[in-house]
């Protein structure tokens, strides 16, 4: 009797979680300080932050589904998008945004790879714009020594017109 796929990743999903769970067991000082601590949490926060980090993963499937120009469903986008988030979060070198090339080359029909990739790069490109924009708001908020803010009055700038140039060979 053949076992269907998805009962063969939810046993390797249990697994690891086991082995991570007994590895960060095996690295605690204090278990008893631990216990207090889970005793001691307010779960509410737990809950809320649960829900917005789901909330966010629609979104960035959403968002690559949408780069893609629909290209995937919707649910195939958002389960290839979270496994490249497990593996760039198990192994170096942001490996994952090359799985996520990879299994989005291996549905029907196929996503070409350089189409992945671009989006993937575009989407980073998305990331570094949205920091940016935090970060020169918190700036704008704070009293800064002069030669931060001077570096920061450049690199703004920069990485804006770097992205426009992005834009307009995208559209070529």
């Amino acid at each position: 009797m053949k076992i269907p796929n998805y009962w063969r990743a939810g046993v390797l999903g249990i697994a690891a979680s086991l082995l991570a769970v007994i590895f960060i067991y095996s690295q605690m000082n204090d278990v008893g300080q631990m216990w207090s601590a889970l005793r001691s949490a307010d779960y509410g926060w737990v809950l809320i932050s649960m829900g917005i980090i789901v909330l966010g993963l629609f979104a960035r499937g959403a968002r690559w589904r949408a780069l893609l120009n629909g290209h995937l469903p919707f649910m195939r986008a958002f389960n290839i998008t979270n496994v490249s988030y497990l593996v760039n979060g198990v192994l170096p070198l942001r490996i994952g945004e090359l799985a996520r090339a990879y299994l989005a080359a291996q549905v029907r029909p196929p996503v070409p790879i350089m189409q992945s990739i671009s989006t993937i790069i575009v989407e980073r490109l998305v990331d570094v714009l949205s920091v940016l924009l935090i970060l020169a708001l918190a700036l704008a908020a704070v009293r800064l020594l002069d030669e931060l803010r001077g570096a920061a009055a450049f690199f703004a700038p920069a990485v804006v017109v770097g992205f426009i140039v992005l834009i307009i060979l995208a559209s070529q």
